[in-house]
């Protein structure tokens, strides 16, 4: 019975990582068995499409979007007032418009709600392909109690226990940050720079 070469032994062929005497003897087999033959013609094709694929440009496009889901990546944390911690009920990227809608924007948007014992933190995060800055746009409310203090709430990001951008909520409870993307993002309201409380 004829013996077959193992797929390994002809991709160390084709490759050229065989010695001599074995390209010798996998060639002169592979002239007398159409199976192995086969084999061998497959791999060459493999190995000449992954060649080129290796020289290939990524489109922008693909790019673009890859670095656009880094820039607008969800917060790991957001904290309202000491120790309340929001929990995701929405993430606008679970909903991607359609491929068309998408390259033809200028502008790279997410939308985020957030929910904290009662308060609701709406977010959306804007990035425009000219820069590489993100603008984060929010509105923080109680769900329950229209009249609950949201107004002049401290609002500030941080990234690896480091300041990165703060402001005040207005008498709406909106805020606007602008802020260059980075790891570990934790987004803290109505608690002060100084680790106090907003009454």
């Amino acid at each position: 019975m004829q013996r077959h070469y193992d797929i390994t032994e002809w991709l160390d062929h084709l490759r050229g990582f065989a010695d001599r005497d074995r390209n010798i003897a996998l060639e002169s087999h592979r002239q007398q068995c159409a199976t192995c033959n086969a084999t061998a013609a497959w791999l060459t094709k493999t190995l000449a499409a992954a060649a080129l694929e290796r020289t290939s440009d990524v489109p922008a496009q693909v790019v673009h979007n890859a670095r656009a889901i880094f820039a607008l990546r969800g917060l790991d944390q957001i904290q309202v007032h000491r120790g309340i911690l929001a929990r995701l009920v929405f993430d606008s990227f679970h909903q991607p418009a359609l491929q068309g809608v998408r390259s033809e924007q200028r502008l790279d948007v997410r939308h985020l709600l957030y929910d904290a014992d009662g308060f609701a933190i709406d977010l959306r995060l804007e990035h425009e392909r000219t820069t590489p800055a993100v603008s984060m746009i929010g509105q923080i409310h109680h769900a329950s109690d229209s009249d609950r203090q949201v107004a002049h709430m401290p609002v500030t990001l941080a990234s690896n226990d480091q300041i990165i951008a703060s402001t005040v909520s207005n008498q709406f409870g909106e805020f606007t940050l602008k802020y260059l993307p980075q790891s570990s993002l934790c987004l803290q309201l109505g608690v002060n720079p100084n680790g106090e409380t907003q009454p």
